[in-house]
């Protein structure tokens, strides 16, 4: 819908003069003549203020939250290595003791069983020999 109007502007140096405007673009007009009163008014100034400092908080509170969160993150990564760490430590440590164990367990019930005790020494020296973590082997 178009109409005739008459819209002058000296402060910013604009000129219309009588011609056909669109609905929307007076209310484009308006709404920046609005926005500007808003912007250099003294009251509307000190809650511009306000809400920008307001915004700032709300920025860095959320920034905040996120750097807490990867940091909670990052701790159970590194708990979760090293239980899995300590797991494998203790695996590593106790296997020994455990044949051990076994082997005395099995010199208790006698010579007979001696060809099992020669196939447990066998078996756990060549994977000592052979440890694929192992770089001397």
């Amino acid at each position: 819908m178009a109409f005739r109007s008459r819209f002058l502007d000296l402060d910013d140096g604009l000129l219309f003069a009588q011609g056909d405007l669109r609905s929307t673009q007076c209310a484009h007009g308006l709404f920046d003549h609005v926005v500007d009163a808003w912007h250099t008014s003294p009251p509307f100034a000190q809650a511009r203020h306000r809400t920008w400092s307001l915004l700032r908080g709300v920025v860095k509170l959320g920034s905040e939250l996120l750097a807490t969160f990867a940091a909670v993150v990052l701790g159970l990564l590194i708990a979760s290595a090293k239980d899995s760490y300590d797991k494998t430590n203790d695996e590593v440590t106790q296997t020994p003791t455990k044949v051990a164990q076994f082997d005395r367990d099995l010199v208790h019930y006698g010579p007979e069983t001696k060809e099992t005790r020669n196939l447990l020494h066998n078996v756990f020296a060549f994977a000592v020999v052979f440890d694929p973590f192992n770089s001397q082997s």
